[in-house]
């Protein structure tokens, strides 16, 4: 067989093995199987290294230690999810809702139980992990990618069982289960060794090590749960999004549950909470996105339709105690200077958003996916300003 051909195979196999066990949970093989294809691989690409390639399962671990982390800006910010702290601001947040949207329907939600990890942003260019951040600040992250790559669940390259965008962020939170947890302290107290505090703070201290052979030495795993930025490619819903991750070979939480009403994502909250301790990891509340809310393409502001324009904006998330969204105050103060769309950001003033966009400013298209923020014409001044109303995208429940 061709050298290149059956380096190709290798490298198609490990990386199916890969997804079988971190993605479905149905491992394929034995260790020792996945071994053997490993060394394999290893040994045809040492004995030719111009066949190496950046994607090869070989290549997880870097080389030289690093001196420090550099610094990532996310092209859209990991922000910070709204709030409640019980059941009742749950189902004040959907009273909320559907007061703002003017409807009576039952809402659906995406729910599912919000990991206590480490959130990061993985990103694809071609098909191929270009690079990886912490969320840092939520504006700007640290350089982690050659921590990332240890990641066996984080695949190198998507699967092309699904469209492959030009651009691909993903953002994920990195765990270590409570097995694996208690595995790594056992060995540490055999070695005389200061045990973990807890699964989170070592999964976080795991990726910050400037040396990635440590890191490729603890079992961290990884959910994705939203996009970022997507060029090339557009979802009807949250759903579709995280129904395709799995198709490209990254990994979901399977206990994600689509509820219509606030009957259903109380029932889910309170199944979540109930089986708490049976869960396989840490997870410090629910979270739960509106599914109809979410806009994954380009909107025209001021082409769309005259009763209830949609936009697309830089999201704000808020607290749901004494600073939930709401329509603006009417005053008539003159319409400020549109920004550059990059920059834009709303302002809110107890239950009052007070940034204003005239109606008759030029056409703004923002080439982010985002939470959708409703714009309602304004009667008291003429028409000639428009009112910003924000939904929050997702709630987190403790």
């Amino acid at each position: 067989m061709d050298i290149q051909v059956r380096i190709n195979k290798l490298k198609n196999e490990i990386n199916q093995h890969n997804i079988n066990y971190y993605v479905y949970d149905n491992p394929t093989i034995s260790d020792n199987q996945y071994d053997i294809l490993l060394r394999e691989l290893e040994t045809l690409e040492n004995k030719y290294p111009d066949l190496i390639t950046a994607d090869s399962p070989t290549q997880r671990v870097g080389g030289q230690p690093l001196k420090e982390f550099g610094a990532i800006t996310h092209r859209k910010p990991l922000l910070s999810l709204a709030n409640a702290m019980n059941v009742d601001e749950l189902k004040e947040f959907d009273i909320r809702i559907k007061k703002n949207l003017d409807i009576n329907d039952k809402i659906e939600y995406l729910c599912e139980p919000k990991i206590d990890g480490l959130a990061v942003e993985l990103v694809y260019e071609q098909g191929l992990f270009s690079y990886g951040s912490t969320r840092g600040n939520g504006e700007i992250g640290e350089d982690i990618t050659n921590n990332l790559k240890t990641i066996k669940a984080i695949t190198l390259k998507l699967n092309n069982n699904a469209h492959i965008p030009q651009l691909l962020e993903v953002r994920g939170e990195v765990f270590i289960n409570h097995i694996d947890f208690a595995n790594i302290n056992q060995e540490r107290e055999k070695n005389n060794e200061k045990i973990f505090a807890n699964p989170r703070n070592l999964a976080a201290g795991s990726l910050r090590q400037l040396d990635a052979q440590i890191t490729a030495n603890r079992p961290l795993r990884i959910f994705c749960y939203a996009p970022g930025i997507i060029e090339g490619m557009t979802f009807a819903s949250q759903k579709d999004f995280l129904d395709t991750l799995p198709k490209w070979g990254l990994p979901v939480n399977p206990l994600i549950e689509l509820c219509s009403g606030i009957r259903a994502i109380t029932n889910y909250y309170n199944k979540i909470e109930e089986n708490r301790s049976q869960l396989t990891y840490d997870i410090d509340g629910a979270v739960f996105t509106i599914l109809t809310l979410y806009q994954p393409e380009p909107f025209d502001m001021y082409n769309a339709p005259v009763d209830c324009a949609y936009a697309i904006l830089p999201a704000l998330d808020i607290g749901l105690n004494g600073n939930a969204a709401g329509v603006a105050t009417t005053e008539t103060a003159e319409a400020p200077t549109i920004p550059d769309p990059a920059s834009m950001i709303l302002v809110f003033e107890s239950e009052s958003c007070i940034f204003r966009l005239p109606l008759s400013a030029p056409m703004i298209t923002l080439e982010v996916p985002v939470p959708i923020v409703i714009v309602l014409p304004d009667a008291d001044v003429n028409g000639t300003l428009c009112t910003i109303l924000y939904i929050p995208f997702s709630l987190f429940i403790l």
